[in-house]
This record gives C-alpha cells, structure tokens and sequence, in this order.
C-alpha cells in the first residue's frame, strides 16, 4: 500500500500505524496538484508493488466557510487543483 501526502510527518506515522499491524505500506510525499510529483508517486507505487491495482484520492482543502465571490482567483485556483485536477492527475496519470 502507497501512503501519499503532502505532510511528510503524519504520513510516516501512518505507515507506522500499518506495520504495526503486521500490514505494509510505503510513504510517498506528494503534492497532488503538481502532476510530476503524482506521477513519481504512481511509480513508485508500480515499481514496489507491481501494479496499481485501485485508488482512493482523498486529498482536499476547504477556502474556509465564504461565498465563492468571496474568493480570490489564487485561492480559488489552488482549491481546484487540489479537490478536482488532483483526481483527475491520479487516474490519468
């Protein structure tokens, strides 16, 4: 199993959590709103385990509790990379 997250730290406790189950896991720091870094970790996830047999994309963000003409096109850029081309980065890749 591929452990994928940005958040390097909290990452690793999860494949701790998983081997300490007598599970395996590989951690992968990811940035999935950058398609390079998803196309290392789909790799990575081929070259340790032999294929890719399913995904579970979860990654997303919340721009807080505003109306969408509230947000700045930055923001509302970085909100679509991550909770929409990063599903899409993921299962095209």
């Amino acid at each position: 199993m591929i452990v994928a997250d940005i958040a390097t730290e909290t990452g690793r406790e999860t494949v701790d959590v998983i081997e300490d189950a007598d599970g395996d896991a590989t951690f992968v720091e990811v940035d999935v709103s950058d398609f390079e870094s998803v196309e290392r970790m789909v790799d990575i996830a081929v070259d340790t385990y032999g294929s890719l047999d399913f995904a579970h994309n979860n990654a997303g963000i919340l721009t807080g509790f505003a109306e969408v003409t509230d947000i700045g096109e930055e923001q509302w850029n970085t909100l679509l990379e991550i909770n929409l081309k990063s599903i899409w980065a993921c299962l095209n890749r």
